[in-house]
């Protein structure tokens, strides 16, 4: 078995650090958190920056930020995942778990596009299309992944703020921002009557590539 290098691994245990959004770190914090000894907790991320990874920060001395080159391997990373084909292998997954026809679906401006879809068996079920597009206030796919945006995203998209979106009901009212518990359902009309219902996000970073959601018979 090969032998792994200690100081490696605790130069990624540095580095692992932001992966929680924090804008910057401290050789003190370094030191806290990882239990490291000073020295590397100085050394360390001075080495790292050398080559991009963090970078110091421009008005704090002694803190370091991410740098370019996390970016540049984050975005290497996100050209090569195959959203739609992950996004099919969760909404499988989904359809087993709860026998309802299951979407996956991301933002296209104002509309959601399903990338991903699984029928379930059931006799009532949702009708859609794979690569269909649909206004995103009007599905539970869209106002999750609404809730997600800041409010000056939803401005650029819509030309107002998060409480006047297009449609009877704010997405930031019916789940609030960063996918806080609780659901976000939409029903439809009819004598066989369908809803549906959110999951959990499809990410491929810090923040949701997609959602995904399950519907059926409300009955």
């Amino acid at each position: 078995m090969a032998r792994r290098t200690p100081a490696l691994i605790r130069s990624l245990d540095i580095l692992e650090l932001f992966t929680d959004g924090r804008e910057s770190v401290s050789a003190p914090g370094i030191v806290r958190e990882l239990n490291l000894p000073r020295p590397s907790a100085h050394e360390l991320p001075h080495t790292l920056s050398d080559r991009g990874y963090p970078r110091p920060h421009p008005d704090v001395p002694g803190r370091y930020q991410p740098g370019l080159q996390l970016f540049r391997l984050g975005s290497a990373y996100t050209e090569q995942l195959d959203l739609a084909k992950l996004g099919q292998q969760v909404a499988q997954d989904l359809v087993a778990r709860c026998s309802e026809t299951s979407h996956v679906a991301i933002l296209d401006g104002t509309h959601v596009v399903y990338i991903a879809k699984v029928d379930s068996s059931q006799a009532v079920r949702m009708v859609s299309t794979l690569g269909g597009r649909i206004l995103a206030h009007c599905t539970v796919l869209g106002k999750a992944l609404l809730s997600a945006l800041t409010e000056s995203e939803l401005r650029e998209r819509f030309g107002h703020g998060p409480n006047h979106v297009p449609g009877p009901r704010s997405p930031r009212r019916e789940w609030p921002r960063g996918g806080a518990p609780g659901p976000v359902c939409t029903q439809g009309r009819g004598r066989a009557r369908t809803g549906c219902r959110r999951a959990g996000p499809v990410r491929t970073g810090g923040r949701p590539a997609s959602r995904r959601s399950g519907s059926g018979s409300t009955r």
